[in-house]
């Protein structure tokens, strides 16, 4: 997270950036269950399905299939030419 690099987390996976000691003045969402631990590492959990902050995107919910629907533009762009294609919502071609 210092170097700026994109950081994506999911469901529990703000608990390693817990562990890391990483969290400190940042927005992010994670499953219910950790709600407390967020906010007691010093940042502010925001109750939404994504929450952008910077370069670490977290996902609330460990729901795959609708992971990046909606924000493939956000992805792209934190990610640049880290993925081989890039990502486009589901039913659209390029």
């Amino acid at each position: 997270m210092q170097d700026n690099k994109p950081v994506f987390s999911i469901y529990h996976g703000p608990q390693l950036l817990i562990t890391a000691k990483s969290l400190e003045g940042r927005k992010l969402t994670g499953w219910k269950s950790i709600r407390q631990d967020i906010i007691y590492a010093g940042a502010t959990f925001v109750d939404e399905k994504m929450v952008e902050d910077g370069n670490l995107i977290t996902r609330r919910s460990p729901n795959a299939a609708g992971l990046y629907q909606g924000q493939p533009g956000k992805i792209n762009r934190l990610t640049g030419n880290l993925l081989p294609t890039p990502i486009r919502e589901p039913g659209i071609s390029s």
